[in-house]
């Protein structure tokens, strides 16, 4: 099995505040499964626990909605903002 990315649904589910069960009967996973996924993605994303996902996830959404120029030019400290 491949790394989980960021944007895995379990990883964006825990960030979320959803318990195992809860995940698992979204992804029609066992909680177990879905423990053991969560448990191996904490060091590829560089985080000790569940409770840091939240700000990881939270980070993700907030790229991903510059990235689509929600906001109308990219983040404030990106490279186009330093040479206006």
């Amino acid at each position: 099995m491949g790394p989980h990315p960021p944007a895995a649904p379990d990883v964006r589910l825990a960030g979320d505040g959803l318990t195992n069960r809860e995940i698992g009967d979204r992804l029609f996973l066992s909680p177990r499964t879905v423990s053991s996924h969560l448990y191996r993605s904490y060091p590829k994303l560089g985080v000790a626990g569940r409770h840091q996902l939240r700000d990881l996830v939270a980070g993700t959404t907030a790229r991903r909605y510059v990235s689509d120029g929600a906001t109308g030019g990219g983040p404030a400290g990106s490279k186009a903002a330093e040479n206006r």
